[in-house]
């Protein structure tokens, strides 16, 4: 009872000499003006603090629409673009950039990768009129010369968007040249064995249906559609099944064997190349219908 009491005791006059000592600093005219001065310092450091407050509220919000609209314009831009993992490397990034030094602009590329094209087809047609080392030799040629299209491929359009060289025109030396070096290398592997008498033919409707499916995607985005770049036989797969179509070919040649490798490639490509058209046909169709 005793400790109760005296705690009640203590806790009363604490607040009593709170009081009187807040009253008597108040009423004292020492006091006074550092309680002013006190004042208008802490209303000047509340005015301050919310003004910066407000700043700051007021440049997260411009931040958060500014983010917010460019990753809109990055959505639109990477959903419009082929997505190629390469392009996310540090090696690719810098040889975008050693091209933009250079003054390389993005049409010659696409240029360039028409020629690389053309090049690995005339190799290819070369192999059925070639034998033993020089033969093997042409088609490790030609899977080299295809590769170095799929580069010109990745950076026409790195040195275009990221080295800010985009055109007008820049959609047409996009496409065009693809098209040119798709039907290049596809004829020109038909040729390569000419012991096969479908081969020839079987490079001519690979290159029809490589030429479809491009087709089918640019008249699904006239549509109103988003780009489909589905597979399994897009681009890239197309150029991946002929490299190592060539580069068994060459080892093959080189051990003396005759086995058309090539010819077994473009069948496989063109039943893929037919498969990929019908799901992008299939998948506008669901989009179109379903706005």
């Amino acid at each position: 009872m005793r400790n109760v009491g005296r705690r009640s005791m203590s806790a009363d006059q604490s607040k009593r000499f709170r009081n009187s000592s807040v009253l008597g600093f108040i009423g004292a005219p020492e006091h006074s003006g550092k309680l002013s001065h006190m004042r208008q310092k802490t209303d000047t450091w509340a005015s301050e603090v919310d003004g910066a407050g407000r700043g700051i509220r007021r440049n997260a919000g411009w931040t958060g629409s500014h983010r917010e609209g460019n990753a809109c314009l990055m959505s639109g831009a990477e959903t419009a673009r082929r997505p190629i993992r390469a392009r996310n490397t540090r090696w690719a990034a810098r040889v975008s950039v050693w091209l933009s030094r250079l003054g390389v602009r993005p049409n010659a590329i696409s240029v360039a990768s028409a020629l690389f094209a053309g090049g690995a087809g005339l190799c290819l047609a070369w192999t059925g009129r070639s034998l033993g080392n020089f033969q093997g030799w042409l088609f490790l040629s030609a899977a080299l010369l295809i590769q170095l299209r799929l580069l010109c491929n990745l950076f026409d359009g790195m040195v275009a968007v990221e080295g800010g060289y985009k055109t007008k025109s820049g959609e047409i030396f996009n496409e065009l040249p693809d098209r040119f070096a798709d039907a290049f290398i596809l004829v020109g592997a038909g040729y390569a064995s000419m012991r096969i008498d479908w081969a020839p033919v079987a490079g001519w409707l690979c290159a029809v249906l490589a030429l479809l499916t491009a087709y089918v995607r640019a008249l699904g985005v006239s549509a109103g559609a988003s780009q489909q770049f589905c597979g399994p036989m897009a681009k890239q797969h197309r150029m991946a099944v002929m490299t190592v179509a060539c580069c068994l070919s060459a080892l093959l040649s080189w051990c003396g064997v005759d086995w058309p490798v090539v010819a077994v490639g473009l069948v496989v490509i063109g039943v893929g190349s037919a498969i990929t058209v019908v799901r992008r046909v299939v998948r506008i169709v669901r989009e179109l219908e379903g706005k």
